[in-house]
């Protein structure tokens, strides 16, 4: 998991997807959001009651676990995800997701994804916004 500043504010600021947690289970990964930096991620090693400050950083495997209802098939979900890496993202130029945004990861290419495909909101920087793209 490739965790920065970003990231952390990105899984923040996704408020549909932090209301998924209301109880951390093991492995789970936490930032303080009381920190300056947004707090040092750790690794919940056991079932504990989540804190209105902390927010929940979902690793690969989360994110693709919340995205597969929305699909048929794997085969679907893969084709969707594919594409979307493919196609200009909102708000940047028309070049692919890939070759636009600095320091990606792949953390931060499916949050984005699970988010557009789910929710219809695209990362706007600071925020989501809803899209109609």
């Amino acid at each position: 998991m490739n965790i920065d500043n970003e990231y952390t504010l990105m899984c923040k600021e996704a408020s549909e997807i932090q209301s998924l947690r209301t109880l951390w289970e093991p492995g789970d990964v936490v930032a303080n959001s009381h920190e300056k930096r947004l707090g040092l991620p750790i690794m919940m090693a056991e079932y504990a009651d989540r804190s209105p400050e902390e927010i929940w950083l979902p690793r690969q495997e989360d994110l693709q676990e919340m995205v597969k209802k929305y699909s048929i098939s794997m085969a679907e979900l893969t084709g969707d995800f594919f594409d979307f890496t493919r196609k200009p993202y909102p708000f940047s130029d028309n070049a692919p997701l890939v070759f636009r945004l600095k320091n990606l990861s792949m953390d931060k290419i499916w949050i984005m994804f699970v988010m557009k495909k789910n929710y219809g909101k695209v990362w706007g920087g600071e925020g989501w916004v809803k899209c109609e793209c």
